[in-house]
């Protein structure tokens, strides 16, 4: 894997994400907050998803070590792995699940996402990525808060 295919994995995950919340908003129709937050943050991955595209057509002379792409592989392709079982599961579901199971497994996933943002995506050379990914770091922590929330209402 290269640095191009760890930015394809990298939007791949947030499409992944988009997915599996709205797919949540669809199970929790019934409950207008839990409805309202998937929508948003299904809104907000689709846009993280888009702007790594962008960062990656604009910062194509960007190189990383060997060992930092081997050390974000990794996490990327456990992610996408995680994100679709999680997606299976949650088209398998019905409307009356509990809500605190899958916001608690969001949650951890959303916490992973940052990790991978803010340990090692945003450990490029390039300063641009990474103050790009330093940001989209902050954004999964600011998911993480509104998922508990939902959590705890």
């Amino acid at each position: 894997m290269n640095i191009q295919e760890c930015f394809q994995t990298a939007a791949r995950i947030e499409i992944l994400l988009r997915d599996l919340y709205s797919g949540l908003a669809r199970c929790f129709r019934t409950n207008p907050h839990l409805y309202e937050s998937f929508l948003c943050l299904a809104n907000e991955e689709e846009q993280h998803a888009l702007r790594i595209r962008l960062l990656a057509l604009h910062r194509r002379g960007v190189t990383w070590t060997d060992d930092a792409i081997d050390r974000i592989r990794g996490d990327l392709l456990t992610t996408v792995a995680e994100l679709s079982a999680m997606a299976r599961e949650v088209r398998r579901s019905s409307d009356g699940r509990s809500a605190g199971p899958v916001l608690r497994k969001v949650i951890e996933v959303e916490r992973r996402c940052g990790s991978i943002h803010a340990e090692g995506l945003a450990r490029s050379a390039d300063p641009e990525v990474r103050g790009f990914f330093s940001s989209l770091a902050k954004q999964d922590v600011r998911h993480e808060r509104l998922l508990e929330q939902a959590l705890q209402a």
